[in-house]
Protein backbone atom coordinates (compact mmCIF):
# COMPACT_ATOMS: atom_id res chain seq x y z
CA UNK A 1 0.00 0.00 0.00
CA UNK A 2 1.56 3.66 -0.80
CA UNK A 3 2.68 5.62 1.70
CA UNK A 4 0.09 8.62 0.91
CA UNK A 5 -3.14 6.17 1.78
CA UNK A 6 -1.25 5.29 5.02
CA UNK A 7 -0.71 8.78 6.02
CA UNK A 8 -4.74 9.64 5.16
CA UNK A 9 -5.91 6.14 7.45
CA UNK A 10 -3.93 7.59 9.74
CA UNK A 11 -5.55 10.92 9.69
CA UNK A 12 -8.75 9.90 10.08
CA UNK A 13 -8.24 7.67 13.14
CA UNK A 14 -6.30 10.38 14.50
CA UNK A 15 -8.62 12.91 13.88
CA UNK A 16 -11.61 10.83 14.43
CA UNK A 17 -10.22 10.26 18.13
CA UNK A 18 -9.38 13.59 18.56
CA UNK A 19 -12.63 15.48 17.89
CA UNK A 20 -14.17 12.61 19.65
CA UNK A 21 -12.76 13.01 22.82
CA UNK A 22 -12.27 16.85 22.78
CA UNK A 23 -16.21 17.44 22.04
CA UNK A 24 -17.21 14.57 24.32
CA UNK A 25 -15.19 16.38 27.10
CA UNK A 26 -17.04 19.91 26.22
CA UNK A 27 -20.22 17.97 26.16
CA UNK A 28 -19.69 16.50 29.88
CA UNK A 29 -17.48 19.41 31.13
CA UNK A 30 -19.61 21.88 33.70
CA UNK A 31 -17.58 24.75 32.07
CA UNK A 32 -17.04 22.70 28.49
CA UNK A 33 -18.80 24.87 26.37
CA UNK A 34 -16.07 27.66 27.42
CA UNK A 35 -13.22 25.73 26.11
CA UNK A 36 -15.56 24.57 22.99
CA UNK A 37 -15.67 28.28 22.28
CA UNK A 38 -11.92 28.49 22.68
CA UNK A 39 -11.55 25.05 20.14
CA UNK A 40 -13.75 26.52 17.86
CA UNK A 41 -12.12 29.89 17.02
CA UNK A 42 -13.22 29.76 12.97
CA UNK A 43 -16.49 30.38 14.76
CA UNK A 44 -17.70 34.45 15.55
CA UNK A 45 -16.64 35.32 18.95
CA UNK A 46 -20.28 36.54 19.70
CA UNK A 47 -22.31 33.76 18.96
CA UNK A 48 -24.49 32.12 21.23
CA UNK A 49 -23.92 29.05 23.70
CA UNK A 50 -26.69 27.01 21.53
CA UNK A 51 -25.12 27.52 18.84
CA UNK A 52 -21.38 26.40 20.51
CA UNK A 53 -23.44 23.45 21.52
CA UNK A 54 -24.43 22.62 18.29
CA UNK A 55 -21.07 22.72 16.57
CA UNK A 56 -19.41 20.96 19.63
CA UNK A 57 -22.41 18.08 19.18
CA UNK A 58 -21.78 18.26 15.27
CA UNK A 59 -18.01 17.92 15.62
CA UNK A 60 -18.34 14.92 17.93
CA UNK A 61 -20.86 13.49 15.06
CA UNK A 62 -17.54 14.32 12.80
CA UNK A 63 -15.21 12.33 14.51
CA UNK A 64 -17.25 9.42 14.84
CA UNK A 65 -17.67 9.04 11.38
CA UNK A 66 -13.97 9.90 10.61
CA UNK A 67 -13.01 7.43 13.52
CA UNK A 68 -14.82 4.56 12.27
CA UNK A 69 -14.02 4.92 8.69
CA UNK A 70 -10.04 4.98 9.34
CA UNK A 71 -10.83 1.74 12.04
CA UNK A 72 -12.71 0.04 9.45
CA UNK A 73 -9.64 0.93 6.87
CA UNK A 74 -7.75 -0.95 9.44
CA UNK A 75 -9.98 -4.24 10.81
CA UNK A 76 -10.62 -5.22 6.95
CA UNK A 77 -6.85 -4.22 6.01
CA UNK A 78 -7.42 -2.19 2.78
CA UNK A 79 -8.06 0.96 2.09
CA UNK A 80 -11.83 2.23 1.70
CA UNK A 81 -11.00 4.75 -1.00
CA UNK A 82 -14.61 5.60 -1.75
CA UNK A 83 -15.23 5.64 2.03
CA UNK A 84 -12.21 8.30 2.40
CA UNK A 85 -13.89 10.29 -0.70
CA UNK A 86 -17.39 10.38 0.73
CA UNK A 87 -16.12 11.46 3.99
CA UNK A 88 -13.98 14.24 3.05
CA UNK A 89 -16.52 15.59 0.49
CA UNK A 90 -19.45 15.61 3.03
CA UNK A 91 -16.95 17.69 5.80
CA UNK A 92 -16.20 19.83 2.98
CA UNK A 93 -19.53 20.38 2.12
CA UNK A 94 -20.37 21.01 6.40
CA UNK A 95 -17.36 23.40 5.97
CA UNK A 96 -18.71 25.19 2.88
CA UNK A 97 -22.31 25.40 4.71
CA UNK A 98 -20.69 26.79 8.02
CA UNK A 99 -18.88 29.13 5.81
CA UNK A 100 -22.18 30.42 3.88
CA UNK A 101 -24.19 30.60 7.16
CA UNK A 102 -21.67 32.58 9.45
CA UNK A 103 -19.87 34.64 6.95
CA UNK A 104 -16.64 34.89 9.17
CA UNK A 105 -13.38 35.02 7.91
CA UNK A 106 -12.10 31.77 10.05
CA UNK A 107 -14.87 29.93 9.15
CA UNK A 108 -14.42 30.63 5.35
CA UNK A 109 -10.69 29.51 5.87
CA UNK A 110 -11.98 26.68 7.90
CA UNK A 111 -14.15 25.62 4.95
CA UNK A 112 -11.08 26.11 1.76
CA UNK A 113 -8.51 24.20 4.51
CA UNK A 114 -11.54 21.36 4.32
CA UNK A 115 -11.64 21.65 0.05
CA UNK A 116 -7.64 21.40 0.27
CA UNK A 117 -7.52 18.22 1.37
CA UNK A 118 -9.99 16.78 -0.84
CA UNK A 119 -8.07 17.95 -3.43
CA UNK A 120 -4.85 16.43 -1.87
CA UNK A 121 -6.74 13.02 -1.45
CA UNK A 122 -8.31 12.97 -4.84
CA UNK A 123 -4.82 13.92 -6.36
CA UNK A 124 -3.09 11.42 -4.50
Amino acid sequence: MDWKIEIYRAFFVAFGFMELCCNLRYLCDKNGLESARKQHRELPPEISDIKIKIKTILMLLWGITFLLIGLLSYILHQPLYSLYIVGMFAFAIYACIEAIYYKYRNTIGFAIVSIMLLIVYIGV
